[in-house]
């Protein structure tokens, strides 16, 4: 049997991992901020996006957080709201929205690497917590895998 998740599954590791690994491109983007900086183009051709990621992706991940809090109390599958558009949202929501968002509004391009590095550590650990959320669910678990995307929020035809 898998080890015991608490209710934030792989978080803590997932988010050290993607630290450890992401700061080398932090470091070479701090070492080289002048170079690295994009004043070429209007700076709202980042800050519009990063706007419309962050407006996504804190409530997305709000409303996450607080459905899995609830469901994970109650020992019951989470598989309405959020948890409906992908398995994992709290996840997507740093990946996809919170992370890229707030790294747009340096207009430092170098620095999206970061959010790769994110999903490259979120593919290599969350085998670990889905393996637990299959001993622990058994069949609904495995159905829900077939109708949900892993990480990207979008229903599936």
């Amino acid at each position: 049997m898998a080890a015991k998740m608490t209710r934030w599954g792989i978080g803590a590791a997932w988010f050290g991992w993607s630290s450890i690994f992401s700061a080398p491109v932090v470091v070479v983007s701090w070492c080289f901020s002048p170079q690295l900086l994009v004043t070429s183009i209007s700076p709202w051709f980042f800050y519009v996006p990063a706007i419309i990621l962050l407006a996504a992706g804190i409530p997305f991940w709000a409303v996450s957080a607080g459905a899995i809090g609830r469901h994970y109390n109650t020992g019951r599958l989470c598989t309405t709201g959020v948890y409906r558009l992908c398995r994992h949202p709290t996840y997507a929501a740093w990946i996809l929205f919170i992370v890229p968002g707030a790294l747009l509004f340096l207009r430092k391009p170098l620095l999206l690497a970061v959010p790769v590095i994110m999903y490259v550590a979120f593919r290599l650990l969350i085998h670990r917590e889905e393996e637990w959320l299959e001993e622990k669910f058994g069949q609904p678990y495995v159905e829900y895998i077939n109708h949900v995307n892993t990480l990207i929020p979008w229903p599936r035809t």
